[in-house]
């Protein structure tokens, strides 16, 4: 392994992607360009809604609900990417429009989490409340449909659980189980939403907070979102002063020249 003795670095590690359209596969080689020295290989799935919208024969297709439901993918993933995931050391997963700053990746493990643990957050189903929670069918319904699902509670018994910002996560190969997918797969299955399902998928599945490592990020929500980080300027000051690990949401699709900004600020590494 490219990796072997070096706990800094992702060479040996997948890097899943997922495009929330089948429009921005179109952005796959630049996000090739961007991430392909820093891993073992860079894997692709996008969601579709028919069959006319899958155009490209390296991207794995899976409905996900317009991305309320990305976290089906997962359990996808793991039967057909098995061998590879058993030859690595982990899995970074990325959202088309979550950077992951490169600049910086080397600063972490990889045998740690990268990942969130809230403990505000982290707390049982009846005391969760908000516009994600409350949401019909895809909050808190979709966790009582799942409890109902003999596949879950003769496998499965969630005490507490979590919900916020999903777009990436790392997990070493040591969460990389049969268990984990098959967990994802019944959150997908009874349409949790996908900020909901992948926080609490990750954190029951590691309990202990010091098993995570923390980190900066930079996500922007408001009438603004999608064009902060269209500022040169911005973009820099977060990914290398501010140094977020991750930043989101960045549309290069609708802002084309961010790519090169991008590509001169992470080609020393």
């Amino acid at each position: 392994m490219e990796s072997e003795g070096n706990i800094n670095s992702f060479k040996n590690c997948i890097f899943l992607v997922y495009f929330n359209d089948h429009f921005l596969v179109s952005e796959k080689e630049f996000i090739r360009k961007l991430y392909g020295n820093h891993f073992k290989t860079i894997v692709f799935f996008s969601n579709y809604n028919n069959d006319n919208e899958k155009t490209d024969d390296e991207i794995t297709y899976v409905h996900t609900n317009g991305g309320f439901n990305t976290h089906a993918i997962f359990s996808v993933f793991y039967i057909k990417y098995k061998d590879l995931i058993n030859e690595s050391d982990g899995m970074m997963f990325a959202i088309d429009d979550c950077i992951i700053n490169m600049n910086i990746l080397n600063n972490y493990r990889n045998d740690t989490i990268i990942y969130y643990f809230k403990d505000e957050e982290y707390t049982t189903l009846e005391n969760h409340n908000g516009w994600q929670w409350d949401k019909p069918y895809f909050g808190k319904e979709a966790f009582y449909r799942m409890f109902k699902d003999e596949d879950y509670y003769k496998n499965f018994d969630i005490k507490m659980f979590s919900g916020f910002y999903a777009d990436w996560f790392y997990l070493p190969k040591r969460y990389l189980t049969e268990r984990f997918f098959f967990l994802s797969y019944l959150l997908a299955k009874h349409q949790v939403f996908f900020e909901l399902a992948i926080p609490t998928l990750i954190n029951y599945t590691e309990q202990d907070k010091s098993k995570y490592q923390m980190i900066t990020d930079d996500i922007q929500w408001g009438e603004d979102r999608n064009i902060k980080f269209a500022n040169k300027e911005y973009l820099i000051h977060s990914l290398s002063e501010k140094k977020s690990f991750a930043i989101h949401p960045v549309r290069t699709y609708k802002f084309p020249y961010i790519k090169e900004w991008l590509l001169e600020l992470f080609s020393n590494n």
